[in-house]
């Protein structure tokens, strides 16, 4: 099974990509970010984001897609907005890809893992469970997939 773990923002849409196929570890196939491009149409940018998304779905085979949900916030600003807009781009690609998926809110992460920024820097729980070079910065994404899979 091929799982692509997703976390949109405003600009951009950082991924990983990795694969389960039942060993002891999982593997890290891809890692990158697919950024918004800067037109005067944001639509246009939008549906192109789309395009790269299926694309990189299709390409890879992706089987499941598991994206990080947005939190409610007193402060709101225009780029929560906008992250709201991609992440619903991202949604609209995987239906559309007859891929199942999965929205997860850090609550739902917090309740899996415990203290999530402290899990964050636990270097044991992702070389136990992750093959291949995993930015810390992407530990995030590749945490949804452990905890989808219900790793320890």
């Amino acid at each position: 099974m091929t799982i692509l773990s997703i976390r949109p923002a405003a600009k951009e849409i950082t991924y990983v990509l990795i694969k389960n196929d039942k060993s002891d570890k999982l593997d890290l196939i891809a890692q990158g970010s697919l950024k918004l491009a800067k037109s005067t149409s944001r639509t246009a940018d939008i549906a192109d984001l789309y395009k790269q998304l299926k694309k990189l779905m299709t390409t890879e085979q992706v089987n499941y897609v598991l994206i990080k949900a947005s939190v409610v916030s007193q402060d709101m600003t225009l780029a929560h907005l906008q992250t709201a807009e991609l992440r619903g781009s991202c949604v609209i690609a995987a239906t559309t890809s007859k891929v199942q998926l999965k929205l997860i809110t850090p609550a739902v992460t917090f309740a899996k893992s415990g203290k999530v920024k402290e899990t964050l820097k636990n270097d044991d729980l992702f070389e136990r469970n992750i093959s291949g070079e995993l930015p810390k910065t992407k530990r995030d994404l590749a945490l949804l997939v452990i905890n989808h899979l219900d790793r320890k």
